[in-house]
């Protein structure tokens, strides 16, 4: 997990992109508001993409790259995606589980699926990407593409 990237929220008068703000701002990551008045950031160093913000624990919450859903990244439909396939998962679950090394992708919160995803880095896998269901909002799964 890039530690950098993380904050001490207490509340009060700040907002979570307050704090976004100033991390970037320290780091020197450019970044903009987008038509939506959602934060995007160079967290990459090459493209502008959407944050996120996720809680590790107590007050400290970290920032990654906005993940992409299933049904985009893989360019099927949400129903598609959503389809039972009759043995317990749905189409974006065995596609997920085909793209994990270990066969366990799924993460039930976006702080689980940064942390999976900085475990397969550390054991030199690349290419790791964190997605987010479409068929349950607070499921993400840890694919290697």
């Amino acid at each position: 997990m890039n530690r950098e990237l993380t904050f001490d929220w207490i509340g009060g008068n700040t907002s979570l992109n307050d704090h976004g703000i100033k991390v970037l701002k320290a780091h020197g990551i450019p970044f903009y508001y987008d038509t939506y008045f959602q934060l995007c950031a160079m967290l990459d160093g090459e493209k502008y993409s959407p944050v996120e913000y996720y809680k590790i624990n107590g007050d400290t919450w970290g920032m990654t790259e906005k993940p992409r859903r299933t049904a985009e990244r893989f360019g099927i439909s949400p129903e598609e995606a959503r389809r039972d396939t009759g043995r317990g998962y749905t189409k974006e679950d065995n596609i997920c589980l085909d793209l994990n090394p270990d066969a366990a992708p799924f993460a039930w919160s976006l702080s689980d699926a940064v942390e999976k995803a900085d475990s397969y880095r550390r054991k030199g896998y690349k290419n790791v990407e964190i997605l987010q269901s479409v068929a349950d909002k607070s499921l993400y799964f840890v694919v290697m593409i």
